[in-house]
């Protein structure tokens, strides 16, 4: 059991009084001085006995002497304040060593224990008291200490402590690096902000607006001050990433909106674990993105490229990718077969399933029980956290079985990188012969385009396949929401499901 000495400090207030410190003797390795804020006259403060220690002290009136009441009262305050300081701390010690934590104590552990529980009752202190309040005087130092992180340190801390998809981490990589360079573009191009900063706290409506607005003509600036920007833009690494990164590309409405998106989300993120109460969004409109319909493959060209044979496909696709290269003077590349091969079965899976592909990518033997896929959707675990229920068809348990040990990381499929899938998905398809024209949304421009299916496919579509194809044959989107990740009302939903004309003439002969 701990124990207490009074210590007379050297500490002396304006009005002559000493402060009265505390020995606290918790093991032979461990008997910090603790500073009590209690002050009384040099006087009241006496021996009263020793031990291996020393000496050992207490505050009280002398035995000889004239003292009047507020002398009386001074002793008698002191006394009660330091028995009930002495009373916490022991309890502390005590505590923590009969849980068999003892480890754990240091005079730092002990004070900001004893800053969080002295206003409990001793006798409700106990262990789980104390670890809950030494983990919450943690947070809120972290929380201290993070409100003075520079902006960009605070945007790694923010990718570092949320649980988004490797999609929407690459969306804030692409937000900050935007934000590095707009801060590098103000201080270089306005002589009253030569040494402007973006911080949390000052970051204001203005500021929101002027950035957004940069961000819309940023491709325009680069091409007219070419210079400026490969001396004083680019090379400002906001993220000390390291790297280079290709041209700045023209960006669309659509763009743009998810942008102020996930601005307002990583302000809102700062907001919620009080970082700032700063809400520089207040009286901004994001607006909504606008999508065409959506388009993706039918059930039977799905079943076409599950059984097309590749081999013979992929020989005369290079063959004639061979010729057009050498006659447009280009270096040709494809990708190898084995490389297509799998590529094709990933994505067909995908296609019988719909999930994203960062969710894909994660997915072990484990996410499956008694044939059923189960899965807790990345892009919302932060938000509103859910299982999302997957009845597997014998063609999905097919493939799993076929790759079964053949990832080194224990994955369900040996996955390349998402781009290099991509790039794999547009080439199977038009190996295939899936080269229909579907009608897409310009990004840039808002109109409408026709292009080939295969020139646009990629991940996204077989998720948009399994949903538009399931939507078809159920048109129920909430079953079809619980299997694609969505929750139920999801306005996203609507984005993934075409309303076509088999499910309108269903529908209207409900009049007759």
């Amino acid at each position: 059991m701990a124990t207490v000495e009074y210590r007379l400090s050297k500490r002396v207030n304006a009005y002559g009084k000493s402060e009265v410190t505390i020995r606290l003797n918790v093991r032979p390795d461990l008997r910090p001085i603790i500073r009590t804020g209690v002050f009384v006259k040099p006087e009241f403060f006496r021996k009263v006995g020793s031990t291996g220690h020393g000496n050992l002290y207490e505050v009280s009136l002398p035995r000889s002497g004239k003292f009047n009441i507020a002398d009386k009262e001074e002793v008698s305050e002191a006394r009660e304040v330091l028995h009930e300081i002495a009373s916490h701390l022991v309890v502390v010690c005590d505590r923590m060593e009969s849980a068999g934590k003892g480890d754990k104590l240091t005079r730092e552990f002990i004070e900001n224990a004893y800053a969080l529980i002295k206003d409990k009752p001793v006798s409700d202190v106990s262990y789980d008291l104390i670890d809950h309040s030494h983990a919450k005087r943690v947070r809120m130092q972290k929380q201290e200490e993070v409100k003075t992180m520079p902006f960009f340190e605070m945007c790694l801390y923010f990718l570092e402590k949320t649980h988004y998809s490797e999609g929407r981490i690459k969306t804030y990589k692409v937000l900050f690096r935007a934000l590095g360079r707009y801060e590098a573009y103000v201080r270089a191009t306005d002589i009253h902000r030569r040494s402007f900063r973006l911080s949390i706290d000052t970051i204001d409506k203005r500021t929101i607006e002027d950035f957004f607005d940069y961000m819309a003509q940023e491709h325009e600036l680069a091409h007219a001050n070419p210079k400026l920007f490969e001396e004083k833009i680019l090379p400002f690494d906001a993220l000390n990433e390291g790297r280079k990164f290709p041209p700045i590309a023209e960006r669309g409405a659509n763009v743009l909106t998810d942008r102020k998106k996930a601005f307002k989300a990583f302000f809102h993120w700062l907001q919620k674990n009080d970082y700032t109460t700063n809400d520089p969004f207040l009286g901004i409109t994001i607006g909504s993105a606008r999508y065409g319909t959506p388009y993706y493959i039918n059930i039977e060209e799905r079943k076409a490229v599950a059984n097309a044979d590749l081999a013979a496909l992929w020989q005369e696709y290079a063959e004639r990718k061979r010729k057009e290269a050498m006659e447009k003077g280009e270096p040709f590349k494809l990708l190898p077969l084995s490389t297509c091969q799998t590529q094709r079965d990933i994505f067909i899976f995908q296609c019988l399933i719909g999930c994203r592909v960062g969710d894909l990518m994660k997915m072990t033997k484990d996410n499956i029980t008694d044939g059923v896929l189960n899965y807790i959707p990345r892009k919302t675990i932060d938000e509103r956290p859910f299982v999302v229920k997957v009845p597997l068809l014998p063609e999905a348990l097919t493939l799993i079985e076929k790759y079964k040990g053949k990832d080194a990381s224990g994955r369900l499929f040996p996955f390349i990188s998402s781009q290099r899938y991509n790039d794999a998905i547009k080439e199977i398809l038009e190996m295939c012969g899936i080269t229909r024209m579907v009608t897409v949304r310009d990004s840039l421009t808002g109109d409408e385009k026709q292009v080939r299916i295969c020139d646009v496919a990629s991940s996204h579509m077989a998720r948009r396949t399994f949903i538009g194809n399931l939507y078809k044959k159920v048109k129920d989107p909430n079953i079809v929401g619980s299997m694609s990740g969505h929750v139920e009302g999801s306005q996203a939903f609507t984005r993934y499901r075409e309303v076509d004309m088999d499910i309108k003439q269903d529908v209207i002969k409900e009049l007759e």
